[in-house]
């Protein structure tokens, strides 16, 4: 039995998380679903698009949160002072 090695685990995931980044940047500026899009340009089943497309939508949110964090903290600063 081969051990567990948790460094493989990462690689994988963080080829998986290069994976949808690229996709993302082909979907981007398209118009139309994502999920759409996905499916013709990559010519993925309905199920595996729909999965890329929430991945996609999860990373564009979590990407702005710190944006919006910052412009929370800056706004409640210039009220304070």
């Amino acid at each position: 039995m081969t051990p567990f090695n948790p460094c493989h685990y990462c690689a994988f995931y963080r080829r998986q998380f290069d994976n949808v980044k690229r996709v993302f940047k082909v979907v981007e500026d398209m118009q139309g679903s994502v999920v759409q899009n996905i499916k013709t340009n990559f010519l993925l089943p309905e199920e595996l698009a729909r999965y890329v497309g929430t991945a996609i939508a999860v990373e564009a949110v979590l990407s702005f949160i710190p944006h919006i964090v910052h412009m929370y903290l800056n706004h409640l600063g210039n009220i304070l002072l």
